[in-house]
């Protein structure tokens, strides 16, 4: 029986009445683990709510798999699980967590990591990143790059699959990686040449390098 996002409602219903028959009902998914970013969690709810009975049987969990094969630090680590699909909130989520020092997990379809990428590197600044996709699959691969590089690359190739990005975490600037104010307005001007409004490019640049958005926005119209 199928049970996804969409039928959670009344697919749950049915379910739940089968099983109070008698019947048992376990959770299978074509990739993953069950219930982690994954609409069984909202059916444990229901099951639980029931007092039905529900145990686990251990299974691959791809954020766990993409960790140990990344090549990132794998002593702490923070899973976000996948982005918000409107632009202002997905924004609004990788502000909250830029200063997690430790590597931060990611899910992403295909359809949706250039934007991720794109809105992590506006945030983030251009940290490394490993990009896990297609885990136990015959097409498993682990790339890393720079996020600036990751977005250059899956604009140029169609991503396929599903992904794992892992980022690597924040790490307080040193003296060496003073930017420049020329600097931070090369920045300010790539991003409205990638189609960004001055005024957010400035926000983002601020966001990336200390420097304040009125010094910016100041410098940035005299040129």
């Amino acid at each position: 029986m199928s049970y996804f996002k969409y039928n959670i409602k009344d697919r749950g219903e049915v379910i739940i009445d089968r099983i109070k028959n008698g019947e048992n009902c376990g959770i299978i998914t074509d990739a993953g683990m069950p219930c982690i970013s994954d609409p069984g969690a909202d059916l444990v709810r229901q099951c639980l709510d029931e007092d039905i009975d529900v145990r686990v049987i251990p299974g691959p969990v791809a954020l766990i798999s993409a960790l140990a094969i990344s090549g990132m630090n794998t002593t702490k680590f923070y899973f976000e699980g996948f982005l918000n699909t409107q632009l202002k909130n997905r924004i609004e989520r990788l502000e909250k967590i830029k200063y997690i020092d430790t590597t931060l997990i990611f899910y992403a379809s295909p359809h949706k990591i250039i934007g991720d990428l794109n809105s992590m590197y506006k945030i983030f600044g251009d940290r490394s990143i490993s990009v896990v996709k297609e885990i136990t699959k015959i097409n498993e691969s682990v790339m890393r790059f720079s996020l600036l590089d990751s977005i250059e690359y899956y604009t140029n190739n169609k991503p396929k699959g599903e992904y794992v990005v892992l980022v690597e975490g924040y790490v307080e600037p040193s003296n060496q990686d003073f930017v420049s104010i020329d600097d931070a307005i090369d920045m300010v001007s790539k991003f409205v040449k990638d189609g960004e409004k001055p005024i957010e490019a400035i926000k983002f640049v601020s966001i990336q390098t200390g420097i304040s958005k009125r010094e910016l926005y100041k410098v940035y119209v005299d040129n």
